[in-house]
């Protein structure tokens, strides 16, 4: 491969060198452009989990108020698990 690369000289082509040097460049972009997707993915996560916890209250204060009784919710993130995410994303 460096004797085809070595004859293409002539006629413009990059250097084996130039070309590893194109590619840093590019996996350096695409590392950074996916550490701000990851940044932003985070922050959203965040969001959600804290308006799961507040419709969850919400939800139990009505079942207590209607029926004087919370009801288990299956779906619904507990304390434990929410409270993990949203420090994730506070040391991230």
């Amino acid at each position: 491969m460096t004797q085809d690369i070595e004859d293409l000289d002539g006629f413009g082509a990059p250097t084996e060198l130039e070309m590893w040097k194109h590619q840093v460049v590019l996996i350096t972009n695409e590392a950074e452009y996916l550490t701000r997707e990851l940044g932003k993915a985070r922050r959203n996560i965040a969001k959600l989990v804290a308006m799961n916890q507040g419709l969850t209250k919400d939800l139990h204060d009505l079942q207590l108020k209607s029926t004087g009784r919370v009801l288990p919710t299956s779906c619904a993130l507990s304390g434990s698990p929410a409270q993990e995410i949203a420090e994730l994303h506070k040391n991230s």
